[in-house]
């Protein structure tokens, strides 16, 4: 997960995050026994000691979470969790038992098996007294796994409309259990993280259209175009679209290269500041 973040970030795909990975201490933990108990709904017996994922939220709400918070710089109102296999099972578990714990779920490979299919009956249940689920979530299965049961949620949930969910799914074709963690955990980071741009109509755009400066004599033109604008081919790189994400600051995806447009006292557009990276902010003036 790490690695992954790692990665995303370095591109600017996604913002900073604190990533908290729970484990067991001691020595040599039996993480199987462990993760049955913590992550499993209910008790059954081909499995001993499962049936705590109940204690275990009480354990991230009561614990866990506050001793983040105290010690770390944190958004408290921005918490996810990701996992995989029973630690798919879990968030999934947690979707529709408490769901006001976190509002981004990365979920890969979720053991939905489980207990005759339990986790579908927690879905039907929550549904019939909830119409509205306000979180993200990303839902990930290996093309070589349980796609059945996979495709068989996904269809439950969307089945439902409910109010303020952002929904989505992906099969990772040709991955099986595990190796599909690394595509859902990428994907699954963009989905909740990735700056959502906003449309804009052609009036409020038109401040910012026109040339501006790379160098002496050389200039790259910005346009309109289906509420966003756009870098008009430059330099050999095709149109790329340039999202708003508030006043006078935009974005592109790919790269998430970071531009903000100055004004004079008289609120002209003067320039544009392109941040492309922390220590590197290069200003473009307008002509």
């Amino acid at each position: 997960m790490t690695s992954i973040y790692g990665s995303l970030h370095y591109d600017r795909h996604i913002p900073d995050l604190i990533i908290v990975g729970i484990t067991y201490s001691g020595v040599d933990p039996d993480y199987e026994s462990l993760r049955a108990s913590d992550f499993t709904p209910t008790a059954t017996a081909q499995i001993s000691n499962s049936g705590g994922a109940a204690t275990f939220v009480k354990v991230l709400e009561q614990e866990i979470m506050p001793a983040v918070e105290k010690n770390y710089r944190t958004n408290k109102k921005d918490h996810a969790i990701a996992g995989t296999s029973f630690a798919g099972l879990f968030p999934t578990y947690v979707l529709f038992n408490a769901p006001h714990l976190f509002n981004g779920y990365i979920i890969n490979n979720p053991s939905l098996w489980y207990d005759n299919e339990k986790t579908f009956e927690y879905e039907s249940d929550f549904a019939k007294n909830h119409d509205t689920l306000d979180v993200n979530v990303y839902m990930v299965s290996g093309g070589l796994d349980d796609v059945t049961r996979f495709n068989k949620m996904v269809t439950q949930i969307r089945s439902r409309n409910y109010k303020k969910l952002n929904f989505d799914s992906h099969i990772a074709e040709g991955m099986g259990h595990s190796g599909s963690k690394f595509e859902a955990y990428a994907k699954g980071m963009q989905f909740l993280y990735k700056r959502r741009g906003i449309k804009l109509s052609d009036d409020m755009l038109k401040d910012y259209v026109g040339d501006y400066e790379v160098a002496p004599g050389q200039n790259f033109h910005l346009n309109a175009k289906d509420g966003h604008l756009v870098i008009e081919p430059f330099m050999g790189q095709p149109e790329t679209p340039v999202y708003a994400l508030g006043d006078d600051q935009f974005s592109t995806r790919g790269h998430d290269i970071t531009s903000r447009f100055v004004r004079d006292t008289n609120g002209k557009v003067t320039a544009v500041k392109v941040e492309m990276s922390e220590d590197n902010i290069i200003e473009y003036k307008k002509l």
